[in-house]
């Protein structure tokens, strides 16, 4: 037997996991591990992560229990070891799920490690584990833990994952040979998968190396067909198997790099998808290739990555025209992190830096920074400057990830912050916040990496946004200093920082601003930070410690600490006060109290003594005069933290002032005075000097709420100080609690739940910036600011409670909350006394405010003092198998204490309230709810339920502050100190043994959960199940009562409030998985509720249903054994025995158990488990079928008396079918080889019952019930085999690539509907006899005609198309539709068609024909569309049935064939438009995955349909029927794309454009599927090329010419480069004027009018072509520059809308990417050549095409073709049509804003510019081309000012006035509108003439001046 402590690592290698040497040395981690770029910071060993922890626990862990917390987690792993081995010993699949689910959530709680040898052994077992158990809930809760433990662990486990079985698993989730849906979906794998998918992730860096890619690429290599769904299938294998850490190792980049770069990823365009996932893949294998040369692929990359952004580049009004983004299938989709592209292209720019590739990485990085700056700037509030803020940060995060473990130089990091810094600054004025918080983020990670550069410039922009109007800049600039003033302060490479501190102090004052919120905010993270990083005190007494100037300065500045302080805190009163508006009752808060409190905390905890004084006297005086009871959360966050900071002087300052307040004071005698004599001298001298507080004042209950309240908050957290006042507390306390008035009982009661509270709990007595020894020390404390030096904050000082404290909270407790109870028990019994004795004494007398003011001060303080009292009623034994593990109740150390003196205080509690509801139902008091409320909050709080133990601070306020270098201030250690000690404080309370008391108040709290009044159950419920949530073992013993009380359906109330409770969702899980309570609660909540219930009774009721109908808990019902059970059951002579593998694909345990290595306890243990396991098994079964058959005698009995409305018929039916599927159609991990009837012979009866019921109510007059029971019957009589099926990836690359997976997919795809195989053959005699008990006819009157009515009358419903849309949708898998083509699910409801096709199957033959025929006959002849639909789900099932299965068909064959033909025919004919969308789904499902050969004679007729056509729309719809065929056939048959093709010629010249549309769509898949993909870019078959040619032949024979030359292209290759040679037949026949469909022409026209008409029909079509291939494959790239030059020829046409549509077709094809360096220059060569054209309209569309073009190809252009494209521009600029010169202004704007980082080429330019303008006699258009020259320049920084804009805008002055010269003026009027309000700062850049030149620019002259 292998345990923990008897294993060694190779007795557990299996099929997933090896820890041969070989093995482990081969995987990428390994190799990560051992590369010299990264071993600082990836090796930990046992002992390494041992002294971690030990650090950690003294860092963090207060000192009276530090010591025990090590030995406590060795010791809870200890228990889990043992726990874990005796459960699989026992094979107990509930302790196994509970114990992983439980350990899991304890790892991350308290911060549990493993060992090496701990992971090196849970690992592989869980694997095991997980095979077993996979079809089980527990499968999900093993790949939970198994990711968790490969993530945590990775650094040191040593071992190799096998990914092969992985992959298995991953195909089999993915269920793609999967035909149609299940007959019910219970065993759906999307939650298994999205975990399964994050294991592989981390399974990932234990795999090989590149032969894993190979491995991956051949097993997948089938499935890369491009058009075919399956191609994302592909692509998840590769991004989640693809291994990349072994590239530590590599010198060269892989093979498989290319394949994926130039390959795969350019098969689908505009898919966002798609595209993330390969960037995924290439950013991490980026970011370990350190030793790779990734040159060669930079430009390509970088262009990939552009396209990925997805920027709007041209004209606004062209964006419309921009290809639709797609996305992958849902059922493909995976779930990912937000914006995880964008994360990825951060990624890969900053790991391209490196030693190998780093100056043409900088480059292109600044380049690609240069390109879209102008989308990361304030003015743009659009995605895309949210979408680059998360690139950016992403890019930021990963180089100084980067820089952590392998530095880059110096050099580097400033050439990378000039890049990308003044894109930062421009988009950190955002008007959105939250891209203004992603910057700040930044800005900060570069300050602690290169202060020096960083810190200047963000003071400096600070200081200038202060003064300026615009107050973006302003909050921008406080969330920058904010975020960044730890470094500011700290830095020792900037010790000047220190001395803008008191700058910053005065000018963040005066920035709390109630108007703007954002500012105000961003001032208060400014404080916070400020006083979690400085000491605020007066350092001038050690200024002579000072070693600098800069030291002096600094201390100097300290002196005036004092007096800010008291502005501060008038500054902050007065904009909490001004900024908090009512509206209604409520109240806007500005500052989040929490982050509020925060900030106060730091703000008094950084007070020096003197300071904290003159505070306080400042405070004093505010509370002692203002009254603002809107107000006293914020304004009591300030009595919180002075008195957290020093308790004493708090309390003696402003206890006084709210005891004045409450009380009237009056003097006493010396004899009264006793009490007062131990008084401590720092209280207020009035309290102790003969004046007495007894008699509270006239004051109104707002003013007695608010200074009560205000004492709460002054003592809280008080700690050790407030003993000092405890005589005169509990003087004021008796005097308040003595009171009759509800509002001071409920303060006061709130007053010593704090004091106890503050008395008792451990907490953290300051958050300073360092530990009070040395703010004690005689030193300038300057030094410590900002400090992140362990060694300087720690160590954490705590408050733990004393013997004087503890005394303390005792005497409270004691007096009033025992004191209390006591009075509520006097009370109790004297009214009974009273009643006894008939005594009218009115003191005696019930009264309702009385007891209200007893029970809630108890249920108040109760909440603080439950935890310092022990229940110790006795604990309930409950009965656990003998053969279990009794694992020990996990303690948790937390210096917990307890007072046994009050021992059996919670027993008189409940004792009394117990007595007090007798009472009140003895005398028939059932109004009181207020009082029963405070009793439920009572039990409530009494076990630990409220949530007061855990810290509200949430880590959301340390999010800002986090860093790269993991630097941390002492505030946020000392709060993660503080959490951890909570958690282990709310762990220790958690799941504790169940008591008497705690019983007693189960019972006691169900019954007020059923009470009369809603309030009064609302509060029981909630306190009933958090109490029954604590306490082990409570379900069993609660529960029970309450299914039996709901049963017995007594009243609303008891109905209302057990519904409720079932429906929390912890309660339903365990219902649903317990079969004793299925078996009696089922049928019941099948039922229909009396009427005589009300309607929200009835309400919450079938509430109840939903909740455990959708509830996910799988009782176990599969009789599971370990190998220890196996290898007693088999064991013979001693022998070892090999395991018998119930899983069909994968063997858990390859060895079994030597039987001598198990004692005779484990040997009878062993025996009991497997005997108690198969038992509960049975007993399940048993249960649910006994479940089962009363819910199908219920269904029955409705039929009867229809008794049952539609929702709880439909409830009925949903847990029938559930609970039939569990039952009887196991999970795919859970095939064991047995024939179904084998294993169901006995159960036969029912499962045909079942079906029956289902069949029966597929005709019920109730439509959901209807719809849902035909779509599970459907898929039980359409089931299918492999027989005639062909899959569309099946040989498309004409290799046998696939040939060893074909067969095992075929049988898989036969293998899943092995069940309902089973079921068809069981039952559909039974079935078929139902539906035709009246004989095989389909009359109206008939079983099937009604059915068929129903059918038919559904889809006339409104009300259920959703609903059936959502069946559909159940029937989409993975293999349908498995081509990227999307199916409609509107109005063709596939479950129906497979019904049809089901009942053929089951009658058979000509025998269903005859049966179906009269209706089909009826139906056709019929006009409304629900009947046309109907007739179409017919025809789809029926010709399926009969293109799979015609050998079956017999002598029959041709009949039936004729008939459905026939039919078909006339429904395809006289299909109406709003059928079309039908007719084409049903055609796909007719097709789908059917071999041709079967389905030609439906081809056939479709073609025979196109020629019948003699109107527009038969014609386009004919065309849309063969295009749905062809979408599944694809390319499978050569013939059929012949004769498609040869349609789609034809109908080219059709006179009607709708036709033509169809045409073109039809072509365009014509090209996709026939072309080659094996090659990139794809070739086009030589028919399809020859037909473009002679598209462009025609086009430019009518067209105007662009130049006197031959085409260009005349030598272009055909299937290399270009087109091929036109067919002269082909052009003839797409010249032809006389098409067949012409007859319906106007015999009037001329020819030539036919002539002209035709040609623009041609056209048209080039156009709608493009139009369709553009966005959907990349199959256009070897022709697009042929292409091209035809399409800019057609944008001069004279008929305007094809001149439009050419224009925006140049758009389209500007927007596709052409990677190859032959395709640019052919572009560049028609460019020049349609430089030449006469048309000033065709040469206008160049710009509109180089505009687009050159954006997103500028990273691939050679030099030579930049140069080419720049020419042609600048040749434009000088075009006699002013249009052109104008719009090539943009254009070359467009281009230099890709070269502003190369100055050389803008200088250039602009040097010549300058100098063509200052030559005498200089012709006009030289000009103004240079002054076009000059305007590109300043349009393409339009928010920087480089060195060269001044002199370029001093020469468009002198001509701004001139009005030949616009441009000049316009450019002028946009500088100002982008500049005008950071002129100020922008005119330093400016000589002083300059300035005054562009200055006289800004207002126009006067005409009067």
């Amino acid at each position: 037997m292998i345990t923990f402590k008897t294993h060694k690592d190779q007795q557990l290698n299996n099929e997933f996991i090896s820890f041969k040497k070989e093995d482990v040395e081969n995987t990428g981690y390994y190799r990560y591990k051992n590369c010299k770029e990264f071993q600082q910071s990836k090796r930990l060993t046992d002992e390494m992560v041992r002294d971690l922890q030990r650090e950690k626990i003294q860092q963090t862990t207060p000192p009276s229990y530090s010591s025990v917390v090590e030995q406590e987690k060795l010791d809870l792993v200890e228990e889990f070891f043992q726990s874990f081995d005796h459960s699989i010993m026992i094979c107990n699949i509930g302790d196994i799920n509970q114990l992983l689910h439980v350990f899991k959530h304890r790892i991350y709680e308290v911060q549990l490690q493993f060992t090496k040898q701990q992971y090196h052994y849970l690992i592989p077992r869980l694997f095991d584990l997980f095979i077993q158990f996979r079809a089980e809930d527990l499968g999900n809760v093993i790949i939970e833990f198994l990711s968790l433990l490969f993530s945590r662990g990775k650094k040191l486990i040593e071992l190799k994952v096998n990914w092969r079985p992985l992959y298995k698993i991953f195909k089999e989730n993915c269920e793609i040979s999967k035909q149609y849906g299940s007959f019910d979906d219970h065993h759906s794998t999307i939650k298994l998968q999205q975990k399964f998918n994050v294991l592989i992730y981390n399974c990932q860096p234990f795999f090989g190396g590149d032969e894993v890619v190979d491995e991956l690429l051949e097993e997948i290599g089938g499935y890369l067909v491009p058009h075919s769904n399956y191609i994302y299938f592909c692509a998840n294998v590769l991004y989640l198997f693809t291994p990349t850490y072994h590239f530590s190792t590599l010198t060269s980049i892989p093979k498989w790099v290319d394949l994926y770069l130039n390959y795969y990823w350019s098969w689908i365009d505009f898919n966002k998808d798609w595209d993330e996932r390969w960037l995924f893949i290439f950013s991490r294998a980026i970011k370990f290739g350190v030793n790779i040369d990734w040159t060669p692929i930079l430009p390509i990359l970088y262009t990939k990555m552009l396209k990925a952004l997805d920027l709007g580049v041209g004209s606004p009004s062209m964006a419309h025209l921009k290809p639709v983004k797609h996305k992958i299938p849902e059922i493909f989709r995976l779930t990912r992190e937000d914006r995880m592209e964008f994360h990825s292209i951060g990624k890969i720019i900053a790991c391209l830096i490196n030693s190998k590739t780093e100056k043409p990485a900088i480059q292109h990085f600044k380049t690609l920074i240069s390109k879209i700056g102008l989308y990361f700037h304030p003015s743009n509030t659009g995605d895309w400057t949210t979408d680059l803020g998360e690139m950016t940060l992403s890019m930021s995060k990963s180089f100084l990830k980067r820089n952590k473990y392998i530095p880059y130089s110096e050099l580097i990091i400033q050439e990378f912050l000039e890049i990308i810094y003044p894109s930062l600054t421009n988009a950190l004025y955002s008007k959105k916040k939250n891209i203004s918080l992603t910057i700040a983020k930044i800005m900060n990670e570069f300050s602690h990496v290169a202060p020096t550069y960083i810190l200047p410039k963000i003071i400096d922009d600070f200081y200038s946004s202060v003064d300026r109007e615009e107050v973006n800049r302003l909050i921008g600039g406080i969330e920058v200093v904010s975020t960044c003033l730890h470094p500011i302060l700290f830095s020792p490479q900037f010790p000047e920082g220190k001395t803008h501190l008191i700058t910053f102090m005065e000018i963040m004052i005066k920035c709390l601003d109630p108007i703007y919120t954002n500012k105000a905010s961003g001032t208060f993270k400014f404080f916070n930070k400020l006083f979690s990083s400085i000491l605020i005190s007066d350092e001038n007494q050690y200024i002579d410690q000072c070693e600098n100037q800069i030291e002096e300065n600094v201390t100097l500045s300290t002196s005036l600490f004092q007096e800010w302080s008291i502005n501060f805190v008038d500054a902050t009163i007065n904009f909490l006060l001004q900024s908090s508006t009512k509206k209604g009752n409520f109240k806007r808060e500005t500052v989040p109290n929490i982050f509020f409190r925060e900030t106060m905390e730091l703000f008094f905890g950084a007070l020096s003594n003197e300071i904290f004084k003159a505070v306080l006297a400042r405070l004093k005086s505010v509370f002692t005069n203002i009254f603002e009871p809107e107000y006293y959360k914020q304004l009591g966050e300030f009595l919180k933290s002075s008195t957290l900071r020093d308790p004493i002087q708090s309390i003696s300052v402003f206890l006084p002032v709210f005891v004045n307040k409450l009380f009237i004071k009056h003097k006493i005698t010396n004899g009264n005075n006793n009490n007062n004599n131990n008084n401590n001298n720092n209280c207020n001298n009035n309290y102790n000097s003969g004046i007495k507080y007894d008699i509270i004042g006239d004051l109104s209950d707002q003013e007695l709420r608010l200074y009560i309240t205000y004492i709460g908050y002054l003592v809280f957290k008080g700690g050790h100080g407030l003993v000092e006042f405890k005589d005169q507390l509990i003087d004021i306390l008796t005097v308040l609690m003595e009171s009759d008035n509800k509002i001071v009982l409920k303060a006061t009661s709130k007053v010593i739940r704090k004091l106890i509270f503050s008395l008792t709990r451990i907490y953290p007595l300051n958050t300073r910036v360092v530990p009070q020894t040395i703010v004690n020390r005689k030193e300038n404390h300057i030094k410590y600011w900002g400090s992140t030096d362990l060694s300087t904050i720690l160590p954490i000082e705590w408050f733990e409670p004393n013997e004087n404290d503890i005394n303390f909270a005792k005497l409270l407790i004691d007096k009033f909350l025992k004191g209390t109870n006591d009075k509520l028990s006097n009370y109790i019994n004297s009214l009974r006394t009273n009643d006894e004795s008939n005594n009218n004494n009115n003191n005696n007398t019930y009264n309702r405010m009385k007891l209200l003011n007893l029970v809630k001060p108890i249920q108040s303080i109760l909440r603080a003092a439950t935890f310092l009292i022990k229940d110790t009623s006795n604990e309930i034994k409950q009965s656990k198998d003998e053969f279990r593990y009794q694992p020990k109740r996990s303690k948790f150390e937390h210096g917990e204490i307890s007072f046994p003196e009050f021992s059996t205080l919670k027993q008189e509690i409940f004792n009394n309230y117990k007595e007090t509801i007798q009472y009140l139902e003895s005398k028939n008091i059932n109004e009181e709810i207020n009082v029963l409320r405070v009793i439920s909050k009572t039990l409530f709080v009494m076990f630990y339920c409220r949530g007061d133990i855990i810290d509200h601070t949430h880590d959301h306020l340390f999010e800002k502050w986090k860093n790269h270098k993991k630097l941390k201030g002492r505030n946020y250690l000392v709060y993660k100190a503080f959490k951890s000690h909570l958690i282990r404080q709310k762990l220790n309370f958690q799941h504790m043994p169940i008591t008497q008391l705690a019983l007693d108040s189960m019972h006691f709290t169900l019954n007020l959960s059923v009470h009369n009044y809603r309030r009064v159950r609302e509060t029981a419920q909630k306190a009933f199940v958090n109490i029954l949530n604590m306490f082990n073992g409570s379900y069993e013993i609660i529960l029970p009562i309450c299914i039996d009380r709901l049963l017995d359906m007594k009243s609303d109330p008891e109905i209302k409030g057990i519904s409720f409770i079932f429906q929390a969702k912890s309660i339903s899980r365990k219902l649903k998985g317990n079969t004793e309570w299925v078996k009696k609660l089922q049928p019941m909540v099948a039922k229909q509720i009396d009427q005589k219930f009300k309607p929200n009774t009835r309400a919450t009721f079938s509430e109840l249903k939903k909740v455990l109908l959708i509830a996910k808990r799988l009782p176990i019902l599969n009789y599971y054994q370990s190998k220890e059970m196996k290898s007693l059951n088999y064991y013979q002579g001693g022998d070892i025995v090999e395991d018998i593998v119930s899983n069909n694909h994968y063997s858990c345990y390859q060895k079994g158990i030597n039987l001598n290595s198990l004692t005779e306890q484990q040997k009878q243990l062993i025996e009991k488990a497997s005997k108690s396991n198969k038992e509960k098994v049975d007993k399940n079964r048993s249960n649910l079928l006994i479940a089962l058959e009363n819910m199908v005698t219920l269904s029955k009995s409705s039929e009867k008396n229809d008794s049952l409305p539609w929702r709880n018929h439909l409830f009925l039916l949903s847990s029938i079918i559930y609970y039939f599927s569990i039952l009887f159609n196991p999970s795919p991990g859970l095939k064991d080889g047995f024939p179904y009837s084998e294993k169901y012979k006995d159960q036969e009866p029912i499962i045909k019952e079942v079906v029956l019921c289902i069949a029966k109510n597929s005709k019920c007059d109730f439509p959901f019930s209807r719809i849902y029971c035909l779509h599970s019957i459907a898929n039980i009589l359409a089931v299918q085999s492999n027989k005639n099926i062909e899959f569309c990836y099946q040989n498309y690359f004409g290799d046998n690539r696939f040939s060893t997976q074909e067969k095992i997919d075929l049988e898989i795809y036969g293998s899943s509907v092995d069940f309902e195989k089973y079921l068809f053959n069981l039952t559909k005699d039974d079935i078929i006899t139902l539906l035709f008990t009246d004989g095989t006819n389909c009359t109206a009157n008939s079983n099937a005609g009604r059915l068929f009515a129903y059918m038919s009358q559904d889809h006339e419903e409104s009300s259920t198309n959703s609903f059936c849309q959502s069946m559909t949708n159940k029937n989409f898998t993975p293999s349908y539709p498995n081509t990227r083509a999307s199916v409609s699910n509107k109005d063709f409801r596939s479950f129906n068609a497979n019904y049809f096709f089901g009942l053929f199957q089951a009658v058979g033959g000509i025998k269903f024909i005859d049966t179906i025929k009269p209706i089909m006959e009826k139906l056709k002849g019929k006009s409304e569309k629900e009947d046309y639909f109907l007739l179409v789900e017919m025809l789809a099932g029926i010709s399926r049935y009969i293109s799979i299965n015609d050998d079956l068909l017999g002598d029959e064959r041709e009949n039936i064939f004729s008939w459905v033909s026939n039919i078909a025919f006339i429904s395809l004919t006289g299909c109406s438009n709003e059928c079309t969308e039908a007719w084409t789904s049903a055609i796909r499902f007719i097709t789908h995955n059917i071999r041709f050969d079967k389905i030609e004679w439906f081809s056939n007729l479709l073609f025979e349909v196109h020629k019948k056509t003699n109107n527009i729309l038969a014609g386009s719809k004919s065309i849309k029927f063969l295009k749905a065929f062809l979408v599944e056939v694809t390319w499978k048959n050569k013939d059929l794309t012949e004769k498609l093709f040869e349609i789609a010629k034809t109908e080219f010249s059709n006179n009607y454009k709708q036709i033509r549309i169809e045409a073109m769509r039809l072509l365009s898949l014509l090209i996709i599927y026939q072309s080659d993909f094996s090659v990139h870019p794809p070739i086009i078959p030589q028919k399809e090329t020859s037909i473009l040619q002679g598209f462009i032949d025609i086009i430019s024979n009518s067209s105007p010419p662009s130049s006197g030359s031959n085409s260009p292209l005349s030598h272009v290759n055909n299937g290399t480069n270009g087109i091929a040679t036109t067919n002269s037949a082909d052009v003839t026949m797409i010249d032809n004027s006389n098409s067949n469909n012409n007859n319906n022409d106007n015999n009037n026209n001329s020819n030539n009018n036919n002539s002209k008409n035709s040609k623009n029909a041609i056209k048209e079509n080039i156009l709608l072509l493009i139009y369709f291939l553009n966005s959907k494959n990349p199959v256009l790239v070897r022709s697009a520059p042929t292409l091209l030059k035809a399409i800019m020829s057609l944008t001069g046409d004279s008929n305007l809308e094809i001149a439009k549509d050419s224009s925006g077709c140049v758009y389209r094809m500007s927007q596709e990417f052409y990677f190859e360096s032959g395709v640019i220059d052919q572009f560049i060569t028609v460019l020049n050549q349609t430089l030449q054209s006469p048309s000033w309209k065709i040469r206008t569309s160049i710009l509109q095409f180089v505009q687009v073009f050159f954006f997103n190809h500028s990273f691939i252009f050679s030099n030579q073709q930049t140069d080419s494209i720049v020419n042609t521009v600048l040749a434009l600029t000088k075009d006699p049509q002013i249009e052109i010169r104008e719009k090539s202004k943009a254009t070359l704007a467009s281009i230099l804003i890709s070269f502003k980082s190369d100055s050389n080429m803008v200088e250039n330019l602009i040097k010549k510019a300058i100098k063509n303008l200052n030559v005498p006699d200089q012709s006009f258009i030289e000009k103004y081309s240079s002054l076009i020259i000059l305007s590109s320049v300043v349009l393409a920084v339009p928010y920087n000012i480089p060195k060269y804009i001044p002199s370029v805008l001093q020469q468009l002055s002198r001509y701004s006035r001139n009005s030949h010269y616009k441009t000049a003026a316009s450019t002028i009027s946009e500088f100002w509108r982008t500049h005008k309000e950071s002129w100020e700062e922008d005119k330093r850049q400016f000589t002083e003439e300059e300035a005054e030149t562009i200055l006289s620019t800004k207002v126009a002259p006067s005409y009067f001046a």
